[in-house]
């Protein structure tokens, strides 16, 4: 079977379930997070090392060089879980950044926050060997790294929570191998995963009683072809091949067994 008819096959077998696919969906939005992320980072740094040429030994150290270490570790992290990551080092690692730019953010507020750029006029603001710089524009340079550690803050943090909820959401339908598995791996909402992954069998509900889904009628008389359902007290095991349709075995749903027969 072509690709194309594969495709087919999984998106009629998902239809009854509510399910559709995009391929990558979720591995596309997680980039483009991460680029931009990435481009706020190289800003602050270019701005931070800028710094560091007219401040450093002797003048702003714990802010420069605090500014230096922030976007450096950022784009260290970022560029290797962009090459191969699981959602548990993602998870890990959206966190420590998240507070690393919090931190950056509240340490710029506090530093030039209170401060009016504009107010400044023509003053000049000491540097190293004597020099002096225009108050005015290293005002706006501090600025912007408050603004970009504000930004990266905000996008880690909502990737942070957007990746947990769909863990959970992995996790609540039985794939308890998510945290192992490759980031590209996790679907995005309201899909069932790449082709060959493995649609989430059938289960029990709370009270060990059987759930199944509504049979949805496409027309009268019937139900479309090629789908196949779950018979009541069984599941359906789908085992995709590549070079042909996929093999569906009909499990049966064994009997819930008493809490005595764990003690025996």
């Amino acid at each position: 079977m072509s690709s194309r008819g594969y495709s087919e096959y999984m998106d009629r077998f998902a239809a009854p379930f509510g399910l559709t696919r995009r391929p990558n969906l979720f591995q596309g939005i997680r980039l483009s997070a991460y680029a931009a992320v990435i481009v706020s980072s190289i800003v602050v740094l270019g701005i931070a090392a800028h710094f560091g040429t007219i401040f450093l030994p002797n003048l702003h150290f714990d802010m420069v060089v605090f500014a230096l270490i922030v976007p450096t570790v950022t784009l260290v992290i970022l560029f290797i879980v962009m090459l191969r990551s699981q959602p548990r080092i993602d998870i890990f690692a959206l966190f420590i950044l998240a507070a690393l730019w919090l931190s950056l953010g509240a340490y710029a507020t506090d530093f030039i926050g209170h401060v009016e750029c504009f107010a400044l006029g023509n003053q000049r603001t000491p540097t190293k060997n004597g020099g002096s710089t225009s108050a005015r524009g290293y005002c706006y340079e501090l600025k912007v790294i408050e603004a970009f550690s504000w930004a990266n803050f905000a996008i880690l943090t909502l990737a942070f929570i957007v990746l947990l909820m769909l863990i959970i959401r992995v996790l609540a339908h039985g794939r308890q191998t998510i945290w192992r598995e490759s980031i590209s791996e996790l679907p995005w909402f309201g899909q069932y995963g790449q082709p060959g992954q493995p649609i989430y069998a059938a289960g029990y509900a709370y009270g060990g009683q059987p759930y199944y889904q509504a049979q949805p009628n496409y027309g009268y008389g019937g139900y479309a072809p090629n789908i196949h359902m779950a018979p009541p007290g069984q599941s359906m095991l789908v085992q995709p091949h590549p070079g042909g349709p996929p093999t569906i075995t009909p499990i049966p749903n064994g009997p819930m067994m008493p809490p005595s027969s764990y003690a025996a």
